[in-house]
């Protein structure tokens, strides 16, 4: 189902009421002003109380509408916005990470301003341009009713003020996807900006030329689209003015011609003058309706994207723990293959881990066990079951993740501990957190459990927030544990803290560490080395690869030397 069809499907009932709203509306508005022609007849030779009456009802009826028209488009707004957000996350949670990354600050930007923008289209974009059509059309018919020498000219310049608003209103928003793309990239550059802000105080400065150029261009456009703005109202000024002064002019000479008198001159001057006000509007509601037409495309290219689907038919998985690559190769870009035919077996209860190189594919051997993306060749099983047969849920339930830089919620250590295992006994709780060096942060910090961590984590240190990460991953009652370079911010004695909770867990599930200290996988029961290709260079335990000449033991000869390194005093001359 497209979204078109789907906001046309829930926003529907809503949809109508608003546009007989409107149209009423309009034409109350509309009829508001004509029946000002009879009531100053009245004025000038007394007669029944039929134009007086009409007058004050259409004024009470058009204020009612007003109010409705408000109250249904608010509503109907906030149905739009929903449905859109929640479209918007259930498909972000299916999509591959290799596909979200790069457009991460779009994505931003369409959940928050886009969805803004298109639940707000229908109550303030598209019903007033129908009202304001509708009060045009019926004022107009009104004028040939009553003054036809009046109402002529005044429907040929309303259709040539309709053609000019058009062109008018292609001329604002021709450069909107300029514009749009430049304001995605300025957020993305402020983003990286901010989280690069450690980097660039380490090299002393504060400029960031990336950033710069995004602000200049952004600039740049906005000034384009503001003279395009201003150039499409002037237009569109320029043009009803001239219908405005057209009209007054025939107002005047039929007050020549003696075809109105001075009474009637007022009333059809007031008339006239009510066109110009939704003939101003109709422009730039045009402008605001295509704008958010191209809003629309760039929300269906997100919900139209291939997600990761879930079987028809799921196969259940054994849930022993059991984890098995088979010749299981992927890319994250078309064309550069980051894994090569790369196979091996985790046995239930068994530890296993990853090492190599940066860039040799480990933390991505992380993500396609999760199944943040699908392989493209190859097969990777859970409990004897391809993840691509399994659930969503079902895969969830086996699997606990622990990546480098762990997000935490904006809530307490408790409630970010809890996410795991909302039924968890405080006790079990407690003996977890113990388990994982969290005992020790919770002891430092002024409200203990109940501290709040900020957004990310970020009222807590990087070793603080794996430890946290760690904890939740372990009262996670799953099948595997997957530590993706988990404890890279921790110092020797966390370390060893965490290297005991996973000796301790590994009697109820599979664990799989991957990281760049070979210290923390000695005790491992199965080293897999990869390459820098991606592919399997050496596998074995730590006894059988420090003996040979591969890349595991080079390293750890390397870090063996380090071990005796020392700063010596520069010697004196």
């Amino acid at each position: 189902m497209s979204i078109v069809t789907e906001l046309a499907r829930v926003v529907g009932r809503s949809l109508r009421g608003l546009t007989v709203i409107a149209i009423g509306h309009g034409i109350v508005q509309g009829l508001a002003a004509l029946v000002l022609v009879p009531v100053a007849r009245g004025l000038a030779e007394p007669g029944p109380y039929g134009p007086y009456v009409v007058l004050v009802v259409v004024t009470v009826l058009a204020a009612v509408l007003a109010h409705r028209q408000a109250v249904t488009g608010f509503g109907t707004a906030v149905a739009v916005m929903r449905t859109l957000q929640l479209r918007i996350g259930t498909q972000l949670a299916r999509l591959p990470l290799s596909w979200l990354g790069p457009r991460r600050a779009e994505i931003t930007e369409l959940t928050v301003r886009g969805s803004l923008q298109v639940g707000g289209a229908p109550g303030y974009l598209m019903t007033p341009l129908v009202s304001s059509v509708t009060t045009v059309a019926v004022t107009t018919l009104g004028l040939i009713v009553l003054e036809w020498r009046l109402g002529i000219p005044a429907l040929v310049g309303i259709l040539a003020v309709w053609a000019t608003s058009r062109w008018a209103s292609h001329l604002m928003v021709r450069d909107e996807p300029e514009r749009h793309g430049a304001q995605v990239e300025l957020e993305r550059r402020v983003i990286e900006y901010a989280r690069a802000q450690r980097v660039l105080r380490a090299a002393g400065t504060q400029r960031y030329e990336p950033l710069e150029r995004a602000l200049d261009q952004h600039q740049a456009l906005g000034r384009q689209g503001l003279w395009s703005s201003v150039g499409g109202m002037a237009v569109t000024g320029v043009s009803v003015q001239l219908v405005f002064s057209v009209l007054v002019i025939a107002l005047g000479w039929l007050v020549v011609l003696g075809r109105v008198g001075p009474v009637e001159l007022v009333a059809l001057f007031a008339v006239v003058s009510r066109l110009v006000e939704p003939l101003n509007q109709i422009s730039g509601y045009r402008a605001g309706i295509a704008a958010t037409g191209a809003q629309v495309a760039r929300m269906a290219e997100l919900l139209d994207a291939d997600p990761l689907t879930e079987p028809a038919s799921p196969v259940p998985s054994t849930g022993d723990g059991q984890v098995e690559l088979d010749e299981v190769s992927f890319g994250h870009t078309e064309g550069r293959t980051v894994l090569h035919e790369v196979s091996f077996r985790v046995a239930p209860t068994s530890v296993t881990a990853v090492v190599g190189p940066s860039g040799a594919g480990k933390s991505t051997l992380a993500m396609l066990i999760a199944r943040q993306a699908d392989v493209d060749a190859g097969a990777v099983r859970v409990g004897g079951v391809d993840v691509r047969d399994q659930t969503w849920d079902g895969l969830a339930d086996q699997l606990a993740v622990v990546h480098q830089d762990p997000y935490l919620f904006d809530c307490s250590v408790r409630e970010n501990i809890a996410l795991a295992d909302p039924t968890a006994d405080p006790a079990r709780m407690a003996a977890i957190a113990q388990l994982a060096g969290v005992d020790e942060i919770v002891a430092r910090l002024p409200q203990g459990w109940d501290t709040e961590v900020g957004e990310g984590g970020s009222r807590l240190s990087g070793g603080e927030r794996q430890r946290v990460a760690v904890a939740r991953a372990l009262l996670k009652p799953s099948s595997v544990l997957v530590l993706d370079e988990a404890t890279s911010a921790l110092d020797v004695r966390n370390q060893r803290i965490i290297a005991e909770a996973v000796e301790q867990v590994r009697r109820e599930r599979a664990v799989i560490v991957i990281a760049h200290r070979l210290e923390a996988v000695r005790d491992a029961d199965q080293i897999v080395v990869l390459d820098p290709t991606g592919r399997i260079a050496e596998r074995g335990t730590h006894d059988e690869l420090v003996t040979g000449q591969g890349w595991y033991a080079q390293a750890w000869r390397a870090r063996e030397r380090a071990r005796g390194w020392r700063l010596r005093p520069r010697s004196a001359g």
